[in-house]
């Protein structure tokens, strides 16, 4: 299944249960990791890693976990700590705003009848968040509505927990995966997706290594505000 496929809406209903109950996660349980590429040129010669880029486990049966209420992330005078999320469907997104700046955050595609504002908070990492409720499954643009251009985040809302971002050096990482056979799929949107197979044993120590090589598509841009992304 190409990531492209996931991304339909024609494949809404059975994405939503091709993936096994949802349920409390068990100790028969590994984990999925590797480092997602680009390649720098068309004969395959040079590659360098990237960050940011979506990763999820789809094709997949049994039980996982289910996922937490929120997804937390902290905004500093630095930012955000990176430039994309994932979520599982039915999460809220709990923004803290550590900054000395005043922060609005909303999302493009959801337009909320009143604007929250939270003030700046300093250091201080433990303050109330503003909270955030995706109305659906897909993807959006978070930006600041007091003033800060520079701040965006991209988010993407799963129906399923297995998924994560990759970060510095392009490594990824998910935990909590049912043994059995299934597919990882990495996307970033202005570069291209890959996909490959794997075979995930359970157990504490048991890591089912898979980089993933993406293949630089020029054509391929940033998802519409209308998309809704659903792998």
């Amino acid at each position: 299944m190409k990531w492209v496929a996931l991304f339909s809406m024609a494949s809404l209903a059975a994405l939503a249960g091709c993936h096994g109950p949802r349920a409390v996660g068990t100790s028969e349980t590994g984990s999925v990791e590797g480092t997602i590429f680009v390649w720098d040129d068309e004969a395959h010669t040079s590659k360098h890693p990237l960050d940011d880029a979506v990763v999820a486990l789809t094709q997949y049966a049994g039980r996982v976990a289910e996922p937490s209420p929120a997804k937390r992330i902290v905004f500093t005078n630095d930012g955000f700590p990176s430039r994309t999320v994932t979520m599982t469907y039915g999460q809220r997104l709990d923004i803290v705003n550590a900054s000395d700046r005043v922060l609005g955050p909303s999302f493009d595609q959801a337009p909320m009848p009143a604007l929250m504002v939270a003030p700046p908070g300093g250091p201080n990492t433990q303050a109330d968040p503003i909270s955030l409720h995706p109305p659906h499954a897909g993807y959006f643009t978070l930006r600041d509505r007091m003033g800060n251009d520079g701040v965006r985040l991209d988010v993407y809302v799963l129906l399923h927990p297995l998924h994560t971002v990759s970060t510095a050096g392009g490594r990824y990482r998910i935990d909590g995966v049912p043994s059995g056979t299934m597919t990882v799929n990495a996307r970033v949107a202005s570069v291209g997706e890959a996909f490959a197979t794997v075979q995930v044993a359970a157990g504490t120590v048991a890591i089912t290594h898979a980089d993933l090589h993406l293949e630089y598509r020029p054509k391929i841009t940033r998802a519409p505000a209308s998309a809704r992304i659903i792998p």
